[in-house]
């Protein structure tokens, strides 16, 4: 069942996860705390993904100095496909596969590209946006307007 308002988590603690990168570094949120996440899921063989995709690297060239981390969660993909998009695009933030789907269960995404804004202390980011969106989540591709609103938000929380 396709979820249409907004998903369970768009509230509370963002649920703690192990990512391995492409590059062999592991990320754990929990070691995260005190940075500002955007947690996007995505995967090559996704379309509306390739239209968001300079979006986020933009942002992460953006934002990074500010303390900002954009981490991808690659979604039943393969690697050699993933790292082609990732060069295609040219992305620069840490991206990992989502092994067995676990971060995506986690987090009860119901499709991708679905993104996820956690603050600081490692919650989901709250409230509603003026189109009565939750700021934590975003479900499809994320209009850099939002996507930005969402940062703004992110940084500006203690």
């Amino acid at each position: 069942v396709m979820q249409k308002t907004a998903p369970p988590l768009a509230n509370g603690i963002a649920p703690e996860f192990e990512l391995m990168t492409f590059e062999g570094t592991a990320l754990r949120l929990s070691e995260l705390r005190g940075k500002p996440i955007v947690l996007n899921f995505w995967a090559s063989w996704c379309l509306p993904c390739r239209e968001e995709a300079p979006y986020l690297q933009a942002a992460w060239e953006k934002y990074r100095a500010q303390g900002l981390m954009v981490i991808g969660v690659d979604y039943v993909d393969t690697e050699a496909e993933a790292k082609k998009y990732l060069a295609e695009f040219k992305i620069t933030y840490p991206n990992g596969p989502d092994i067995g789907t676990r971060i995506s269960k986690l987090y009860r995404i119901t499709g991708v590209p679905e993104t996820y804004f956690i603050t600081r202390e490692g919650k989901i980011l709250s409230g509603m946006d003026a189109q009565s969106r939750a700021y934590g989540n975003w479900i499809g591709p994320i209009p850099p307007a939002a996507l930005q609103a969402r940062i703004e938000k992110l940084l500006a929380s203690e």
